[in-house]
């Protein structure tokens, strides 16, 4: 029997094609929790991207959660694992976006801020990605997961060549974080089933692309759902319908 199960967001348990929460595997989760499941949410949103999307407002109450894709891990309102950006990089960062005349958006532990005017490229982050735009804040030390930077690819060259320690992970046309290390979700996993006692074949996990599958690496069972990307159905055992066919509810019926 599973004693913790982990749920990335979008495209596993909220579809964009339709742009709703998947009601029956919500039904599911609930289910679960009614049985004494611990249940996370495990994404590469930030906290505050998490509440402002409605992820804590759908009528599950969640044992904590993983967010900006593994960078810092929360059980129960404490937090287990983080992984920062050292304030003066950040600093010297920003004042290199400023001279580019990028804008860019910095995640801290509950809370993100803009630190330009939007520009073209975030306004298509924030609205693909259906964001609520924080408010602009001068960056002043505060500790940070890295840089959310809103720039197309013909850019990152200049980054890389200003920057060689930091990392670029492109995940989209017109974004990227620029971190001091790569994030896995599976890292934060790893501290969680430590905190509990619960061992890795005890842990279940849900996701839709390659993100996923530091995840898949960290728990014990792992279903990818069949609107995932190539890399993560080539690596994943298991498989489950797409999360407009109630993918996740239909692992769970069937498995649990």
């Amino acid at each position: 029997m599973f004693k913790i199960a982990f749920f990335d967001i979008d495209w596993t348990i909220y579809d964009h094609k339709n742009h709703r929460w998947d009601e029956e595997s919500l039904d599911a989760i609930k289910e679960l929790k009614r049985r004494g499941v611990k249940c996370f949410l495990c994404t590469a949103r930030n906290y505050d991207s998490i509440k402002d999307f409605g992820a804590l407002d759908i009528g599950i109450e969640w044992d904590g959660f993983i967010a900006n894709s593994g960078a810092i891990g929360v059980v129960e309102g404490k937090t287990i694992f983080e992984q920062y950006m050292d304030p003066k990089t950040a600093y010297e960062a920003v004042a290199f976006l400023k001279e580019l005349g990028v804008c860019g958006e910095i995640p801290y532990d509950t809370e993100r801020k803009l630190l330009a005017p939007l520009t073209e490229e975030a306004n298509h982050y924030y609205s693909y990605y259906v964001e609520k735009v924080p408010p602009i804040e001068e960056y002043k030390g505060k500790p940070s997961m890295g840089i959310t930077v809103f720039a197309s690819e013909d850019k990152d060259h200049l980054f890389k060549e200003r920057f060689p320690e930091l990392v670029i992970f492109r995940y989209f046309k017109y974004a990227f974080d620029w971190v001091p290390a790569m994030h896995y979700k599976g890292n934060p996993v790893e501290k969680i089933l430590e905190h509990y006692g619960f061992k890795k074949e005890e842990s279940v996990g849900f996701g839709d692309n390659f993100q996923d599958i530091s995840l898949l690496e960290k728990v014990g069972t792992f279903f990818a759902m069949g609107n995932s990307d190539e890399l993560l159905l080539k690596a994943a055992k298991n498989k489950t319908e797409a999360v407009w066919d109630s993918g996740v509810a239909k692992a769970i019926k069937n498995w649990f």
